[in-house]
């Protein structure tokens, strides 16, 4: 029965993960790695919101309507946190209430996170 679990868990496991054993370990493991991708996420979200808020200081143009640069990328983020929560909690009840669940979120979490990361950087690029 441990072993279904462990392999439920490990269907998204990263590869830093991959060697631990037992669903208590793996999500320990997964719970490490998501929180080091979310402290990333902090430190690419303070410089990509520096940038935008650089590029509405920048606009002289009178036309210019809202929402700000600023404003357009706060509500974008709020809208993938949301989503990024539901989409992983869908993802996690394919274990729904077994020991697999969270760290299935969890991976799920990492994977959307570092992909948000890249989307940050590239959306500042020039800026």
């Amino acid at each position: 029965m441990i072993l279904l679990f462990t392999v439920a868990a490990s269907a998204m496991v990263t590869p830093k993960c991959s060697g631990a054993v037992g669903t208590l370990e793996v999500n320990r493991c997964v719970a490490r790695e998501f929180d080091a991708a979310d402290r990333a996420l902090n430190v690419q979200w303070k410089i990509s919101l520096a940038a935008m808020k650089r590029r509405d200081a920048g606009i002289q143009d009178p036309r210019s309507t809202p929402p700000s640069y600023t404003q357009a990328l706060i509500s974008a983020q709020r809208a993938w946190l949301q989503f990024r929560d539901s989409n992983c909690r869908v993802w996690g009840y394919r274990v729904r209430g077994g020991t697999a669940q969270p760290g299935r979120e969890m991976a799920c979490e990492i994977e959307m996170t570092l992909e948000r990361i890249r989307e940050l950087r590239d959306q500042v690029k020039g800026y």
